[in-house]
């Protein structure tokens, strides 16, 4: 099987927590945080290394060592919350939840209603091919079907 990168997306991992994204909210969601004393985060612990949850039950990751610093910053503690990406994307926050972490690569749609940090690492996209075939560049792949995962940036 021969693999190609495709391009490269950037990866912001933490998103602000409202819909639309202005200066003005986020100045009242972290006024919340700091009389709760709790940054509630919203990640999915399906995706080691970046979020997950040990054999203890024990978040774990980058994203959760990214959240717990900025925490540790606005001198609250970090809780961990699990909403479905689309619960996230489709504005279901609700104050239940005031940042997001995780792997979302940052388009300019999602930035119409999120704000994103600066990304901290980016992913290649790639494709692959069986052995032998006659595509060998990213312009053979023109009139072609691809086959790509249901709702996911490269779609």
């Amino acid at each position: 099987m021969r693999i190609f990168v495709l391009g490269v997306v950037a990866v912001g991992t933490i998103i602000g927590s409202t819909a639309c994204g202005s200066d003005e909210a986020a100045t009242g969601v972290l006024a919340d945080v700091k009389k709760r004393g709790a940054l509630r985060v919203a990640t999915d612990p399906a995706y080691p290394p970046q979020s997950s949850r040990d054999t203890n039950g024990v978040w774990t990751g980058f994203d959760i060592d990214t959240a717990r610093g900025l925490a540790k910053q606005l001198d609250v503690t970090a809780e961990f919350v699990t909403p479905s990406l689309g619960e996230v994307f489709d504005g279901g926050w609700d104050k239940r939840w005031d940042i997001s972490v995780g792997s979302v690569a940052i388009t300019s749609e999602r930035q119409a209603f999120l704000k994103f940090s600066d990304p901290y690492y980016y992913v290649p996209a790639y494709y692959a091919v069986k052995s032998g075939s006659s595509i060998t560049t990213i312009a053979d792949l023109n009139g072609k079907s691809i086959c790509v995962a249901d709702g996911t940036t490269y779609q």
